[in-house]
């Protein structure tokens, strides 16, 4: 299993109500999207954590082989979908692994 998992935080010029509602759909469409691929394990978007937390959203994925997961990296929709949130965060952190 080869997990992928992502931290955003939203650009500070949203307000608490934008970046609730930008976070779902981001949620929405990075899970619509990943029903779609082959060979996903769990695929999951989670945002409004709890306190003490430091990131606004965090994508919490895995997939069954390596060439799954760089599929989905370089899968146009997935391309598309990352402009559109490189255009309202402010930071990115992320790691890839083996499980």
């Amino acid at each position: 299993m080869f997990r992928h998992v992502v931290i955003w935080n939203l650009d500070d010029r949203f307000s608490e109500e934008e970046k609730a509602r930008t976070a779902l759909e981001i949620k929405t469409r990075l899970e619509t999207f990943a029903k779609e691929l082959p060979d996903v394990e769990y695929f999951h978007v989670h945002y409004q954590g709890f306190p003490p937390s430091t990131g606004d959203l965090i994508l919490d994925s895995s997939f069954a082989t390596r060439e799954a997961l760089e599929h989905y990296k370089t899968h146009p929709t997935h391309v598309e979908i990352g402009g559109l949130v490189r255009s309202v965060v402010k930071s990115r952190a992320s790691m890839d692994y083996e499980a």
